[in-house]
C-alpha cells in the first residue's frame, strides 16, 4: 500500500502540516495567493488584496506604484463587480463600503491615470447600483470584454510579478547555506 496516498489531502495535495515542513510561512502565503488568482477564486480576493497592500507598503520596491495600484484596484474592482453581478439585489451598503476603500493614496501628482481609473470605476459602480436594467446589460455585453479573461490575465501577470520579486528578495537557502547559518 502506498503510504503517501493515505496522507495526502484533496486532489493529491499534501496536508497543511506537511507543507509547513517543506516551505516557509511566507512561501505558503504567496503560493496560496497565486492559487487564488490563478483559479479566479474571487471570494478570496479580499485576502489577496490585504496581503498585497501589506507587502507593498512594507517593501515598496517590490512593485512600481502604478503596478501595485493596478493590482490592488483590480482586486477590489473584481470583488465589487462580483457582488454586483451575483447578489440579487446587490447589497448597496456592502458595495458602498468597498467603493469607499477604492481610493488608493496617490504618491505624487504624476499618477493621474490611476486617479482617473478610480474615479471612472466609482462612477460606473454608482450607475450600476441605481439602474438594474443597465446592470444586466453591462454584465451581458460590457463585462466580458472589459473585465473578462483579459482583466483576469492582467491580475495574474501582476501577481506573478509580485511573487517573482518576493522570491528574489527572500530566496530559499540550500542545505549548505543553512549549515553555515547554524552556529554550534
Amino acid at each position: 500500500m502506498d503510504r503517501r496516498s493515505s496522507t495526502t489531502g484533496a486532489g493529491g495535495a499534501l496536508p497543511m502540516a506537511s507543507l509547513r515542513l517543506l516551505a516557509s510561512p511566507l512561501q505558503l502565503t504567496y503560493s496560496y495567493i497565486w492559487q487564488v488568482i490563478r483559479q479566479r477564486n474571487v471570494k478570496h480576493y479580499g485576502k489577496v488584496e490585504e496581503f498585497v497592500t501589506m507587502v507593498t507598503q512594507t517593501v515598496p520596491e517590490l512593485m512600481t506604484f502604478k503596478q501595485s495600484a493596478q493590482l490592488i484596484l483590480g482586486l477590489r474592482a473584481r470583488i465589487i463587480l462580483d457582488l454586483l453581478q451575483y447578489d440579487n439585489p446587490p447589497d448597496a451598503k456592502a458595495i458602498q463600503t468597498l467603493v469607499n476603500k477604492l481610493k488608493v493614496p496617490i504618491s505624487s501628482g504624476k499618477e493621474t491615470e490611476v486617479e482617473k481609473s478610480q474615479t471612472n470605476f466609482m462612477v460606473l459602480v454608482q450607475h450600476l447600483l441605481k439602474n438594474p436594467t443597465e446592470r444586466k446589460r453591462f454584465f451581458q455585453e460590457v463585462f466580458p470584454v472589459q473585465y473578462g479573461s483579459k482583466f483576469d490575465t492582467a491580475l495574474q501577470t501582476l501577481t506573478a510579478g509580485l511573487v517573482c520579486q518576493m522570491e528574489k528578495l527572500l530566496p530559499v537557502p540550500n542545505l549548505s547555506q543553512l549549515g553555515a547559518m547554524i552556529s554550534m
